[in-house]
């Protein structure tokens, strides 16, 4: 989670949104580090939550729809007018949907990735 502080606080962002399940959200994984670093933590209302857990759901069985992505799409946005500056995807299964917008997303999976694959390559992995 600290490579996702990290790119919050490159892009200078005081307000983030959170796009997460409900467990994912009761974990407080992304709340407590965010608070850390004095970053305010948009989430979805408990209905919005399940209804994105639905859709995370869909994607694990590969049965996602275009009406599951539009739906994720419509809570980024409901996030961006609440006033969060980027938005989380907090569920690696999100990592995968094209939702467009991705100057306003952050995806943990790609921040990861952009920390681990130079180490790899610096040790030859």
């Amino acid at each position: 989670m600290e490579s996702v502080a990290s790119a919050v606080q490159q892009r200078a962002i005081n307000k983030v949104g959170l796009l997460a399940s409900p467990t994912t959200n009761k974990s407080g994984i992304y709340h407590k580090v965010l608070k850390r670093n004095n970053v305010e933590l948009l989430t979805l209302p408990r209905t919005g939550q399940q209804a994105l857990e639905r859709v995370i759901r869909h994607t694990i069985a590969m049965q996602v729809t275009r009406s599951d992505i539009d739906l994720v799409k419509l809570m980024h946005q409901k996030l961006i007018s609440a006033g969060a500056e980027g938005v989380i995807l907090g569920c690696t299964e999100l990592s995968t949907l094209s939702l467009g917008n991705e100057d306003k997303l952050i995806d943990p999976l790609k921040e990861i990735l952009s920390v681990i694959m130079p180490l790899n390559q610096r040790n030859n992995v």
